[in-house]
């Protein structure tokens, strides 16, 4: 009974509700006068703090209110989850990812400060 209370707490004590919820797949649309794009991001754990992110984008001009043909663009970059901060830093576009378990989303903040 003992060894399965120790169990329990220490998995309590050492879960981080937004580290699980990170990987996925998080999918966002705009448009504008010029432009119509959709961004899919996935992310995968890998070793440690470290994430793999993966980018998707679709995207078509605008040009005399007429699309333009559609372009695809796909980045690959790495990020180190910050457990102090519950952020994921992503150092070659030095953007911050925060995240928000609760309401289900990813939030993108400015660029990382490096210490």
């Amino acid at each position: 009974m003992a060894a399965l209370l120790l169990f329990v707490l220490g998995c309590k004590r050492g879960a981080d509700p937004v580290r699980a919820f990170i990987p996925g797949t998080y999918v966002s649309a705009a448009s504008g006068e010029f432009s119509v794009a959709e961004d899919t991001l996935v992310i995968t754990a890998g070793e440690k703090e470290a994430f793999t992110i993966t980018r998707h984008t679709a995207y078509q001009a605008i040009l005399f209110g007429k699309l333009l043909p559609e372009r695809h663009l796909v980045q690959h970059f790495e990020g180190l989850y910050d457990p102090e901060n519950r952020v994921l830093n992503e150092f070659t576009t030095r953007r911050i990812f925060r995240f928000d378990p609760g309401k289900r989303l990813l939030l993108r903040a400015g660029p990382c400060i490096i210490r």
